[in-house]
């Protein structure tokens, strides 16, 4: 098996992954903010 890529395929392949980062941060940071600390401390068990 052949298994050498071009350096466009390494390039494109880790901006893919930072994207799915940032998208998958971005999400998780918006959730995040919407949670009081008041919320926080109420809910814990």
């Amino acid at each position: 098996m052949n298994l050498h890529f071009s350096w466009h395929m390494y390039a494109e392949i880790y901006i893919g992954i930072m994207l799915i980062y940032f998208a998958v941060n971005g999400l998780l940071t918006a959730k995040l903010k919407k949670i009081t600390p008041a919320e926080v401390l109420k809910n814990r068990e």
